[in-house]
C-alpha cells in the first residue's frame, strides 16, 4: 500500500514538472491539457449509455425523472407567482397571525360592536355602522384595557369611521398594502371579532382572497354625522342625573366627578371615586323621572356593560338620587341605588 502511494506521488510530481517546464510552454500546455481532459470527460458521458444495455435503460430512466422534477418546479413557480404576486410574500406570513392577534381591536358601544385596526399610532379605523348613534364607543385592546376616543369622524355612505385616541400605540399600526402589490384572487387573511362580545377570546382569523380595493378619501371624513353628547345639568334634577351617567358612559370622569355635591365629596376623592368604574364600558340610562312628590329626588333606571377578563358583563340598577343645587347646577347628593337581578321585559318599559 505504501509503495502504491509512493508511486502515485512520484507520477504526480513528474506530471507537474512536465507541465511547468519549460515555463514558456506552460500556457500552451495548460490550454491543451484542459481542452483534452474536458473533451475526454464529455465523451465518457456521451458514450456511457451506449456501452451496454443496462446503461442505456438507466439513462432513459434518469432522463425521465429529471425532466419530471424540472417540469414540476416550473409548475410550482408559476402557481406561487400567480397566487402570491411575488416570491417575497411567500415567507412574509410566518408571523402574520400572531401580529394580527395583537393588532386588531374591538370597538364596543351602546348600540353596536365591531372590529378596528390602527392606521396611525393614535387613529383606529372601523365601520360607521359600528359607532352610529354612539357618542362614546370604546376601543378594547387585546390585553383587556380600553379607551374612549377623544375625536370621531366618519362618513355614513362609505361606512367608514376613524376614532382618535389620546394615547399613542405605534406598535399596533399595521401598514396597508400598496394597491399594486396585490393581484386578483391572491390569498389574504381577515381578522376581526364577528358577533362582537358574544364570542370571547382572541381575534378570529379566516382565509379569503383579494378581489379589489375599496377606494375612499379618509381626509374628507367629518364629525357632522357623529352622535354628540348633549346634556345640561342646570335644567332639572332629571337632566342632572342623566348628565351624570352620560359622563360615566363617555368616560369623562372629571365632568362626572364635578357633578358630586360637596357633602358627597366628604366621603370620597377623585382617585377613589374614579376607580369604582374602571371596568365600565357603557352606561345605558333607561329612564329618569321625578320621584313621587319630591322636587329634588330622581328615580333612575340604568344598565351597565362591564369588561371583565375579556368578556362583557351586563348589570341593571334602579333607585333614587337626591340632588342639591350648588353653583347653579343640580349635583348628586345622596343615592339609594340597588342592582336588579334578571329584570323581565316589562322592567325596561314601565
Amino acid at each position: 500500500m505504501k509503495n502504491r502511494i509512493k508511486e502515485i506521488v512520484k507520477k504526480f510530481k513528474t506530471y507537474i514538472k512536465k507541465l511547468l517546464f519549460p515555463l514558456y510552454l506552460f500556457p500552451i500546455k495548460l490550454l491543451t491539457y484542459s481542452t483534452y481532459y474536458f473533451l475526454k470527460f464529455v465523451w465518457k458521458i456521451i458514450s456511457w449509455p451506449f456501452r451496454k444495455w443496462s446503461n442505456f435503460f438507466k439513462t432513459i430512466l434518469w432522463t425521465f425523472i429529471t425532466t419530471y422534477i424540472l417540469l414540476s418546479l416550473l409548475v410550482i413557480i408559476d402557481y406561487l407567482g400567480r397566487e402570491y404576486g411575488n416570491f417575497d410574500k411567500i415567507l412574509c406570513g410566518a408571523d402574520v397571525k400572531e401580529k394580527l392577534k395583537t393588532s386588531v381591536v374591538r370597538i364596543i358601544g351602546g348600540y353596536g360592536e365591531g372590529s378596528g385596526f390602527f392606521i396611525s399610532p393614535t387613529e383606529v379605523v372601523t365601520n360607521f355602522h359600528v359607532i352610529a348613534n354612539e357618542p362614546s364607543p370604546k376601543v378594547v385592546f387585546p390585553d383587556g384595557h380600553f379607551e374612549t376616543p377623544v375625536k370621531i369622524v366618519g362618513d355614513k355612505n362609505m361606512d367608514i369611521a376613524v376614532l382618535t385616541l389620546k394615547n399613542s400605540y405605534p406598535d399596533f399600526v399595521y401598514d396597508l398594502p400598496n394597491e399594486f402589490s396585490l393581484i386578483s384572487n391572491e390569498p389574504l387573511l381577515s381578522a376581526g371579532y364577528p358577533l362582537g362580545s358574544e364570542i370571547t377570546g382572541d381575534v378570529t382569523i379566516v382565509k379569503g382572497n383579494f378581489i379589489d380595493f375599496r377606494k375612499s378619501s379618509l381626509n374628507n371624513l367629518t364629525d357632522q354625522e357623529i352622535k354628540k353628547i348633549n346634556v345640561d345639568p342646570t335644567k332639572s334634577p332629571e337632566d342632572a342625573v342623566f348628565a351624570f351617567y352620560t359622563y360615566l358612559k363617555a368616560r369623562q370622569m372629571e365632568k362626572g366627578y364635578n357633578l358630586l355635591s360637596s357633602k358627597y365629596l366628604e366621603k370620597t376623592n377623585s382617585t377613589e371615586w374614579t376607580n369604582r368604574f374602571t371596568d365600565i364600558l357603557d352606561v345605558d340610562v333607561i329612564s329618569t323621572e321625578k320621584f313621587e312628590n319630591t322636587d329634588d329626588t330622581v328615580f333612575v333606571k340604568f344598565g351597565t356593560t362591564n369588561w371583565v377578563d375579556g368578556e362583557a358583563e351586563y348589570h341593571f340598577y334602579e333607585g333614587t338620587w337626591e340632588t342639591v343645587i350648588e353653583e347653579g347646577i343640580y349635583k348628586m347628593n345622596k343615592s339609594k341605588i340597588k342592582e336588579v337581578d334578571d329584570p323581565d321585559y316589562n322592567w325596561f318599559y314601565e
